[in-house]
């Protein structure tokens, strides 16, 4: 995939900064920075595995990341209440889970354009439809095919490493992206 590794990613961030014509990272005072961040303070409890809502949950959540791009087409879009993209995108598709549960990894991997349509609230020949319903199929045919169908299976792969999981998912169609700074193409997760 386009996400060779952590290392890429922030050589690229790295390469950015450096560029950079209108900001400006002041490094010596990241140290600093860094150990004034309160991350002991707030310990989140345990995860249940057990909950029977987990795998919903990453479904969804998983469904979700696969289809936040695409808002160079947001202006395009029918968005509700003056609503942004990302609002519109998210909230019709939080409302389909909560009606009819997420979509399972094998009903992704078969999902067209039309039926993401639909969900979205949105028209079935708009190009984004169809990104959305490759990058969807991408992911359902992943689960399937290597997490025996389980949401939960690709997360607990990874265990508590957001860097494993972002390793991973960096391989996948549907979370390979990339941006063009200059001449440079450059990996994003």
């Amino acid at each position: 995939g386009i996400l060779g590794g952590v290392d890429d990613l922030r050589r690229a961030c790295a390469l950015v900064t450096q560029r950079a014509r209108h900001v400006r990272i002041q490094t010596e005072r990241i140290e600093a920075y860094a150990a004034a961040l309160p991350l002991g303070d707030a310990e989140p409890p345990p995860p249940s595995k057990a909950r029977p809502e987990r795998e919903r949950m990453a479904a969804y959540w998983f469904a979700l990341d696969a289809i936040n791009f695409g808002s160079g087409w947001f202006p395009t879009l029918r968005k509700p209440d003056g609503r942004s993209g990302y609002a519109t995108i998210s909230s019709a598709l939080a409302r389909h889970a909560e009606r009819e549960g997420p979509w399972p990894a094998a009903e992704l991997a078969r999902i067209d354009a039309a039926t993401i349509a639909t969900v979205l609230g949105q028209d079935p020949e708009h190009e984004l439809m169809a990104l959305f319903a490759g990058s969807l199929a991408d992911l359902g045919a992943r689960v399937s095919d290597e997490c025996a169908g389980r949401f939960t299976v690709l997360l607990d792969a990874a265990g508590d490493s957001a860097i494993s999981l972002a390793r991973r998912l960096g391989g996948w169609s549907c979370f390979a992206d990339a941006a063009v700074y200059e001449e440079l193409e450059l990996p994003f997760l």
